[in-house]
C-alpha cells in the first residue's frame, strides 16, 4: 500500500468550445411600447467646470452613453383651435371702381354645424363613454378637474348629433349590403335603454352586431 495523496493531481475536466452568441443591448428601465410612441428626446450631458478632469484640470472628452426609458402618460387637455380667416381685396380696383372684389379664405366645415365641437373632441368623448364605459356625468367631473367646463348634456347632444350625422349614413348602407346576403351571423347584446318608444326603462333590448 503507498500513500499517494499528496502526488496524484486531480483529473482536467473536458473542456467543450462554446458557440459565440450576443447579447441584446440592454436600455435601463426599458418599457415595451409600440415604435409609433412619441419620444421626448431628453440629453443630460456636463458642461463649463464639471467638464473639468478632476485629476489634472483639463477638459474631458464623452466616451460613453446611457439611455434610460421612462414612460410618461399626458392627461388629457383643452386646446382652443382659434381659426383667422382672412379677407382680399384689390387696391388697384378700389380706385375709381364701385364693384370692388372682396375674396375671403374659407374655413373647414364644422363636424356639427353650429357648434364648436372639433372631430378630436368628439371621438375622445366617443372613446370614453362606448369603449372605456365612462358615464358622462364622470366625463363631466374628470373634465371639470382639469379645468375644462363641458356640461354633460352638451356632451351628450355633440354625441347624438355626430351619430345622426356621420353613423347613421353607414349604418344605413351597412343594412342595404347585409340584406343582399343570404346567411348572417349575429352576436346578440343585451343593453338597457332608458327612453325607447313604447317601451319601460326595465325592458331588456338587444343590440345586434
Amino acid at each position: 500500500y503507498a500513500d499517494t495523496a499528496g502526488s496524484v493531481s486531480p483529473k482536467e475536466p473536458d473542456l467543450t468550445t462554446v458557440k459565440e452568441h450576443k447579447r441584446k443591448k440592454r436600455v435601463a428601465n426599458s418599457v415595451d411600447l409600440p415604435d409609433d410612441v412619441e419620444v421626448e428626446l431628453v440629453e443630460k450631458r456636463l458642461e463649463g467646470d464639471d467638464l473639468k478632469c478632476p485629476n489634472c484640470g483639463e477638459e474631458m472628452e464623452q466616451i460613453g452613453e446611457t439611455v434610460v426609458r421612462r414612460l410618461k402618460l399626458v392627461p388629457a387637455k383643452a386646446v382652443i383651435v382659434e381659426t383667422h380667416i382672412f379677407t382680399y381685396g384689390c387696391k388697384n380696383c378700389t380706385v375709381g371702381d364701385e364693384n370692388t372684389p372682396i375674396v375671403s379664405a374659407k374655413d373647414d366645415p364644422p363636424v356639427i354645424p353650429g357648434s364648436n365641437a372639433m372631430p378630436e373632441a368628439i371621438a375622445f368623448l366617443a372613446d370614453g363613454k362606448f369603449v372605456a364605459y365612462t358615464p358622462l356625468y364622470r366625463m363631466e367631473q374628470i373634465l371639470e378637474r382639469r379645468g375644462i367646463p363641458l356640461s354633460r348634456q352638451t356632451m351628450s347632444n355633440w354625441l347624438l348629433k355626430a351619430c345622426e350625422l356621420w353613423l347613421e349614413p353607414i349604418w344605413d348602407l351597412m343594412k342595404v349590403l347585409l340584406l343582399e346576403e343570404d346567411i348572417l351571423h349575429a352576436d346578440e347584446t343585451t343593453l338597457q335603454v332608458l327612453h325607447e318608444l313604447n317601451r319601460k326603462a326595465q325592458t331588456k333590448s338587444y343590440m345586434w352586431l
